[in-house]
């Protein structure tokens, strides 16, 4: 493997990371990943939609 390979290697898996860190951190804190809206307000799937938690908890 190249140098150049290893770079491009090594800036993917940094995306990657911070693409999944994100995924868990909203999941987390209700955020809104299914439901179609941008601020969960206005989310049909209520107490059945796991991204529509309450962010108080």
């Amino acid at each position: 493997m190249n140098l150049p390979s290893l770079i491009i290697l090594l800036l993917v898996a940094v995306a990657l990371f911070f693409a999944v860190r994100t995924f868990v951190r909203a999941g987390r804190v209700g955020g809104c990943g299914s439901c179609g809206t941008s601020g969960c307000s206005g989310c049909s799937g209520g107490e059945s939609c796991p991204f529509c938690k309450d962010k108080s908890l």
